[in-house]
C-alpha cells in the first residue's frame, strides 16, 4: 500500500474529541446562563479577555468569564483502556460504507473562571465540591448523526484560585481541570455522512438549548480487533 492509499489525516479525517468540547461548554452555559465563555489556548486573564471581545466586538464587559482549553489526549489506563486500546471497523449505510477507527483514551479540559464577586466564587467552588452545580455532571452525551449517542465521563480535580490586578480592579480566578474518559472515532473519507458528521462538529459551538435527543436511524457496525 502506497501513502496515496491512505487518508489524508489533514483533510479527510474527522474526529468526535472537538464535538466532546463544544458539548463540555454546551454544559456551562445551561449550568450558568448569561455566564461569557471563550476557548483560550494560553488561560490567562489577558489572553481570554481578547479572545473574547475579538468574537464579540460589540460586547463590551464578559465577566463574568469562563475560558477553557484542552490538552493532547493519550491513552487511559483503567479497565478497557487497558485491555483494548485501538480498533478499526466498517460502518453499514444504506449507499456504501464509512471506515472508521476508535481508541479508548483521555484528555483534560483546563478551566479558569473570572468574576470580581466574591460571593460568586464561593458559591461556585461550594457547588463545584458538593457535586452541584459545573461538578454534577458526570457524563456528557455526543450525538452523531446515524451513528448514535456516545458516552464521555468527567473526572474533577481539586481547584486552585489566583488573584488578578488589572489596571486598579482586583479579580478572582477559579482554576481547574477536569479529565474527559471515553471513545474516540475517527472517520474517514470524503462520503455525505462524513461530512454530515464534520457539519456537526463544526457548527456545535452554536447548539441553543436542547430539549430533546435527535432522532436516530438504524445503522450495523463492524468491528475487527486490532
Amino acid at each position: 500500500m502506497s501513502y496515496r492509499d491512505t487518508p489524508d489525516s489533514q483533510h479527510d479525517v474527522v474526529t468526535t474529541a472537538g464535538a466532546v468540547i463544544s458539548e463540555f461548554k454546551q454544559m456551562i452555559v445551561e449550568e450558568m446562563p448569561g455566564l461569557s465563555t471563550v476557548f483560550d489556548k494560553d488561560l490567562s486573564y489577558e489572553t481570554a479577555l481578547k479572545k473574547w471581545l475579538k468574537e464579540n466586538p460589540e460586547g463590551e464587559n464578559p465577566i463574568p468569564l469562563f475560558a477553557y482549553n484542552r490538552t493532547i489526549s493519550n491513552y487511559g489506563d483503567r479497565g478497557l483502556q487497558r485491555r483494548g486500546r485501538r480498533f478499526t471497523g466498517v460502518l453499514k449505510l444504506e449507499q456504501g460504507v464509512a471506515k472508521y477507527s476508535v481508541y479508548q483514551g483521555e484528555f483534560f479540559i483546563n478551566f479558569m473562571y473570572v468574576t470580581q464577586s466574591m460571593e460568586e466564587v464561593e458559591k461556585f467552588e461550594v457547588a463545584y465540591y458538593g457535586a452541584e452545580g459545573v461538578g454534577k455532571t458526570t457524563k456528557v452525551t455526543v450525538t452523531m448523526p446515524k451513528l448514535g449517542d456516545f458516552d464521555y465521563f468527567l473526572e474533577y480535580n481539586d481547584l486552585d484560585d489566583i488573584q488578578i490586578e488589572k489596571e486598579g480592579v482586583f479579580y478572582k480566578a477559579i482554576i481547574g481541570t477536569v479529565k474527559v474518559r471515553g471513545m474516540y472515532f475517527t472517520f474517514k473519507g470524503q462520503s455525505g455522512l462524513i461530512k454530515e458528521i464534520r457539519s456537526r462538529i463544526i457548527t456545535s459551538n452554536n447548539i441553543p438549548r436542547r430539549e430533546e435527543k435527535e432522532v436516530l436511524s438504524d445503522c450495523i457496525i463492524d468491528e475487527n480487533d486490532k
